[in-house]
């Protein structure tokens, strides 16, 4: 599994899986300085001949390009079928159990609405789907 969640909290979720299951994982976990980048760019490095057979990470803009560019494959079982629509890929290649806040701040005494840090980030979050 490559893991870019944070080891002290993967590792006990990986563990349950482990004793539950019977299955042992082996675990690589991506560095706090490249997080789920290093990775993502593993994935791509072995395109063409997969080690990893899960991707665990907690950032989706990575995650949904890596499916576009045809590097994720399908998973689909009775736990995925009612799926939300709105945390899963149309395709089946990822699915989202979890949401993050993503905050931006701004002192509204010396900004105006109209020129927030929203408006900026929105049009550059926007073109990356």
């Amino acid at each position: 599994m490559y893991c870019s969640v944070d080891q002290e909290i993967a590792e006990p979720i990986i563990a349950e899986f482990e004793k539950q299951l019977g299955i042992d994982v082996l675990t690589r976990f991506d560095t706090e300085a490249s997080k789920t980048v290093g990775l993502v760019q593993r994935i791509r490095a072995e395109a063409a001949s997969p080690i990893a057979d899960v991707f665990w990470s907690n950032e989706i803009f990575h995650t949904i390009r890596l499916a576009r560019e045809s590097l994720l494959a399908p998973y689909r079982s009775d736990a995925t079928k009612d799926w939300p629509v709105l945390y899963a890929d149309p395709n089946g290649c990822w699915y989202g159990f979890a949401l993050r806040a993503r905050v931006i701040a701004y002192n509204t005494a010396r900004i105006a609405a109209g020129d927030a840090p929203y408006l900026s980030c929105k049009k550059r979050a926007l073109s990356l789907f």
